[in-house]
């Protein structure tokens, strides 16, 4: 299972090795800390899919988000080698919900809408996340400074050549030509600077045009790229800011309807059966206090969000450092200032007593096909992850660590048959504009022999 292989001693990574790792230097707090035990990892899976369910079904929601959030966070600090910028997203859109009173409309706790009033929510944890929205749009534009983007416009055609990410509409985007490519290259560095900017507009029909226009781009992103969980949460997280005349509407009364449905259902179910459940008086008053402080720390954080996000002196010190350890450290521009000519797939070719010859990532026989004849699942995206993220890091060491755990599982699964030689390998490919012959290689980044 992946939560063996990623976060219990008996992966990849056990978390005596991965606390000495040099290159992975800056390790916050994380509850994955504690213990690698598999069965200890399995109860906090556990207990994050507990919370999980509270959260969605509006049961504790307070409780349930922060609950939530502290997991997530510790789960991503304990192996930062499986990640993606979508992952970053969902724990800083998660952070930022919890100083929203998100529980007390269509949840189990509060049952349907009471007011119009409660439609309508301002304060400095909405102002934030608004502001975080944004930022992913215009920092990831302003770092798009490469010939790519802003000269001959070829972004798309270099990105549409990166066959581990590709997904079924890229090649027939591909297939269009270069201008049509040059096109769809300008509107979307058009779209990250200019879309967000009709969200502060205060018109309700604005705003909602505008939504749709920032889900409509990453629909589009979904079809040509396969980036993990990063669209699904830039889609669903706009759905926070639409504006309170929207339940008006034709559309947004039908859902209404049906939410206050289900959220009335909710609340009988939780006061017919859970409305027993204990839970000590001083947890309700401390979280009563807490709550009183979020509004100023919601502030001091944005700013603090903002100041990282420009890029200025961050000191580890003060605001800043507790910014970096609640896991608001971030950075965007996937694909800037441009995106890679280079690209490829890796290979972990082995050869055992018998004299067998195959790629243990795969199990076909040597030699390897491309990476398009192997496409991941949505079951493998840590492990496509992770082997990218190898790119970025100590290559050589985590690539062997990584080696010695491919041969560690093959021998323990045919110890009549182990392997005897094994080497990781990097076939790297450049793309050439003009659709011109690319160039390939293929480096050895690793060896095991027995």
């Amino acid at each position: 299972m992946n939560f063996r292989a990623h976060y219990t001693s008996e992966g990849i990574l056990p978390l005596g090795s991965f606390l000495f790792q040099p290159d992975l230097s800056f390790r916050p707090w994380s509850v994955f800390y504690m213990t690698d035990s598999p069965p200890h990892v399995a109860a906090l899976f556990v207990l994050a899919l507990v919370s999980s369910v509270c959260l969605a079904l509006g049961y504790k929601t307070r409780w349930a988000g922060w609950i939530c959030w502290i997991l997530l966070l510790g789960l991503q600090v304990r192996n930062p080698l499986i990640l993606h910028k979508g992952d970053r997203y969902l724990v800083l859109i998660l952070f930022w919900g919890n100083f929203l009173p998100w529980g007390k409309s269509f949840s189990g706790d509060h049952g349907f809408l009471t007011s119009e009033d409660e439609k309508v929510h301002l304060s400095w944890g909405s102002v934030a996340l608004f502001l975080q929205i944004c930022c992913l749009y215009w920092f990831s534009a302003v770092t798009r400074v490469g010939p790519e983007w802003q000269v001959d416009g070829s972004a798309l055609y270099y990105t549409y050549h990166l066959e581990p990410i590709l997904n079924w509409m890229a090649v027939p985007m591909l297939s269009t030509g270069e201008a049509v490519l040059e096109f769809f290259t300008r509107a979307a560095l058009l779209m990250e600077m200019f879309g967000p900017l009709l969200l502060f507009i205060p018109v309700p029909w604005i705003r909602f045009v505008s939504i749709l226009l920032v889900m409509g781009f990453h629909i589009g992103i979904m079809a040509t790229l396969s980036l993990g969980l990063f669209t699904w949460v830039c889609i669903a997280a706009p759905l926070g800011l639409l504006p309170s005349r929207f339940w008006e509407w034709r559309l947004g009364a039908f859902l209404e309807t049906h939410l206050q449905s289900a959220a009335l259902v909710l609340h009988r179910l939780r006061a017919r059966f859970l409305s027993r459940l204990w839970v000590p008086s001083e947890w309700s008053t401390l979280l009563q206090r807490f709550t009183r402080w979020l509004p100023a720390v919601a502030l001091v954080l944005t700013l603090t969000t903002l100041v990282i996000n420009l890029g200025g002196p961050v000191p580890f010190t003060g605001p800043t450092a507790w910014a970096r350890v609640l896991g608001l450290d971030q950075s965007w521009g996937m694909f800037s200032p441009s995106p890679p000519k280079i690209s490829g797939w890796v290979t972990a070719d082995a050869t055992t007593r018998s004299g067998r010859e195959f790629n243990l990532l795969t199990g076909d026989p040597v030699p390897p096909g491309s990476f398009r004849g192997h496409p991941s699942s949505v079951w493998d995206q840590r492990w496509r992850f992770y082997r990218a993220n190898l790119q970025s890091v100590n290559f050589g060491v985590h690539a062997s660590i990584y080696l010695n755990y491919l041969v560690r599982q093959w021998d323990a699964a045919h110890p009549e048959d182990p392997i005897q030689v094994a080497r990781y390998n990097w076939h790297a490919r450049s793309t050439q504009l003009g659709y011109r012959l690319a160039f390939e290689e293929t480096l050895t980044e690793a060896e095991y022999h027995r």
